[in-house]
């Protein structure tokens, strides 16, 4: 994946940009169905929050929609909804998200951790939000109001990437492994071609968790 636009946050005084996507997690039948034409901004959208008397608020939006009428019997086009035919474009605006609202969308939907640069940039990975920073904006959220805040340095937010990134990497290797040897029909009789393929997957996430943990420890 490219390297992302990120969203936008204005807390306490202060624009930063946003390593996390709340409107990516409003429900389905809430969130306008986004088309993108650039690998910069694979949710064809950004979207600029606030935070007042900790909560947190949509203020602003761009992007692209789709208008094309919902077909629930087609295929899914590329804005992922179902219809026939190409995606009918236009402009998105707050008016599509919060009809008759006085600007701004409470976003009462988000439980989660945003996570904000505020450090100088350490090192570039041109992969979504994968950059490393000197130091980081942490604000846990629930039901869209703010419940902890705190500045953590760079060696703080790593060790839980690299877990979580080493993690996924460990149930990638074990469900290769699964179907590798269900397809055989007995795990302890396997012909040499799933074995090699066995080895082969188990080479390969060990060499992303090396290369991994070398960009993260550099």
């Amino acid at each position: 994946m490219t390297a992302q636009v990120p969203d936008r946050l204005d807390y306490r005084g202060r624009t930063y940009p946003l390593f996390a996507n709340p409107l990516e997690d409003m429900p389905a039948d809430r969130r306008p169905r986004f088309v993108s034409d650039n690998t910069a901004l694979w949710r064809g959208h950004v979207a600029y929050w606030e935070i007042l008397q900790d909560r947190l608020f949509l203020k602003d939006l761009s992007g692209t929609l789709c208008t094309t009428a919902v077909d629930d019997s087609a295929q899914a086009a590329r804005c992922g909804g179902r219809h026939r035919g190409m995606c009918e474009t236009r402009e998105v605006q707050m008016a599509d998200l919060a009809p008759g609202a006085d600007g701004r969308l409470a976003a009462d939907w988000f439980t989660g951790e945003l996570k904000a640069p505020t450090g100088k940039l350490l090192d570039y990975v041109h992969m979504g939000y994968a950059s490393r920073y000197a130091s980081y904006l942490l604000l846990e959220l629930k039901d869209g109001v703010v419940v902890g805040a705190r500045q953590v340095s760079s060696g703080d937010v790593e060790p839980r990437r690299r877990s979580k990134a080493i993690d996924a990497m460990v149930v990638t290797a074990v469900i290769m492994f699964a179907v590798i040897a269900g397809a055989s029909g007995d795990i302890f009789t396997l012909h040499w071609p799933q074995a090699l393929a066995i080895a082969l997957a188990l080479i390969c996430v060990l060499a992303l968790a090396g290369y991994f943990l070398s960009r993260t420890n550099g």
